[in-house]
């Protein structure tokens, strides 16, 4: 009996230790599998955290851009129409004549503030400037003309006659608009048109010779010739010197 008993203690001991090494290993095989879920668990999620994280900064980069461009776009178009509104008020104020009223208004203020801030003598060396400027502009001008005139034909009596400034400074309004109007031009005009230009008008030189004279002045590569006493006919100067010569 004795035996029997300690056998069977015996054999209850080992299934014990036996229920115990396998729920240990058990727990360490659960243990283990449960580390190894939960790192996965934490690697995948953090690969889905930075994926959305990127597809925000990707999306917050695209709305970026998109509105840079709307803002470009927006710009432009109020570039645009800022500068068409202004091209097209200018016009108008062109057209009112305003934007001259204004420019001698700003001269008038010009004019009127100078005193206050300049000397004098710079004033005055200002006025010479000013003065010498426009007698050199006037010189160049009538230097234009006379070489404009030159190319006119004698047949082109309809062309216009490029205007040259008077002594005073001024466009003449007898002044002949044309070259047939010069060759026309009668005694009378003609001699008041030598004294804009502070010419010698001889009362007892004839119309022809006024006239040459203004021709010459003007640039003009013709002149008056009258044929054994017919009317006077606007002739090149070798024409006219020939003619002299054939008659002495």
């Amino acid at each position: 009996m004795s035996t029997a008993s300690g056998t069977s203690t015996i054999t209850a001991a080992n299934i014990i230790d036996d229920m115990n090494r396998s729920l240990k290993e058990l727990q360490e095989t659960l243990g283990s599998l449960n580390e190894s879920t939960v790192a996965k668990i934490r690697t995948d999620g953090e690969e889905l955290i930075q994926k959305k994280i990127n597809g925000i900064h990707k999306s917050l980069e695209a709305s970026k851009k998109r509105q840079e461009t709307e803002v470009k776009e927006i710009n432009d178009l109020l570039k645009r129409v800022l500068e068409e509104e202004v091209v097209r008020e200018l016009t108008e104020l062109v057209k009112a004549g305003v934007l001259e009223e204004i420019d001698d208004l700003v001269k008038d203020q010009v004019h009127a503030q100078l005193p206050q801030h300049l000397p004098e003598k710079l004033q005055v060396e200002l006025r010479e400037h000013q003065e010498e400027l426009a007698r050199l502009e006037r010189e160049l001008h009538n230097s234009e003309s006379t070489r404009a005139n030159a190319t006119l034909r004698v047949n082109q009596v309809d062309a216009a006659l490029h205007p040259l400034y008077n002594v005073r400074g001024q466009l003449s309004d007898r002044f002949p608009k044309t070259l047939g109007e010069l060759f026309n031009m009668t005694d009378n005009d003609a001699v008041l048109l030598m004294h804009d230009f502070n010419l010698d008008a001889n009362a007892h030189d004839g119309r022809e010779k006024k006239v040459n004279e203004l021709m010459q002045l003007f640039g003009v590569q013709y002149r008056l010739i009258s044929f054994n006493g017919g009317p006077a006919i606007p002739c090149s100067p070798t024409t006219a010197t020939s003619t002299r010569r054939s008659g002495s």
